[in-house]
């Protein structure tokens, strides 16, 4: 498979950072739902800006990744643009994969710190959501450094090897 084809088929799939994305809204439902539960949440200020700084952050999350699915979208119902084109759509799924996956682990710490020491219990679903967000920079088709650069790459107007 040529580099081109390899990157068609990876700009197409973006599994890691739809499964960071959902990890984080579960853990935001989990923890919101156990401040709701108590009596004490409305006057936990701390508390409050947990809960506002990870539905912001989600917001900022989904926009991104929605604009992600666009570009790849629309490189796919048009017709061959040449490899230019295509490693920049890469590179902006890549660079969407490096910012969903940061902040969902950002939004699940978040979600720990409002549970207290209960959401690092075994069986709890933050400290399993915890330990799986946090798998989203290692996956496929790169890991975290290496979109990084390749993302670098294409900014800086730079030859971009895209495997």
């Amino acid at each position: 498979m040529d580099a081109c084809a390899s990157a068609n088929t990876a700009v197409s799939r973006s599994p890691p950072s739809a499964a960071s994305l959902g990890i984080a809204e579960a853990a935001q439902r989990n923890a919101t739902g156990a401040i709701v539960g108590r009596q004490h949440a409305n006057g936990d200020a701390r508390g409050r800006i947990l809960v506002a700084e990870n539905a912001i952050e989600l917001s900022a999350a989904r926009a991104v990744f929605a604009r992600a699915a666009t570009l790849i979208d629309e490189h796919e119902s048009e017709s061959a643009e040449g490899d230019e084109r295509l490693t920049a759509v890469f590179a902006e799924a890549q660079a969407t994969k490096a910012f969903v996956n940061e902040a969902a682990t950002r939004v699940v710490d978040r979600a720990l710190a409002l549970s207290g020491g209960a959401g690092y219990l075994n069986g709890n679903p933050l400290a399993r959501a915890y330990r799986d967000v946090r798998a989203g920079a290692f996956m496929h088709p790169l890991g975290a450094n290496r979109a990084y650069e390749l993302v670098a790459d294409v900014e800086l107007g730079r030859q971009a090897s895209l495997h």
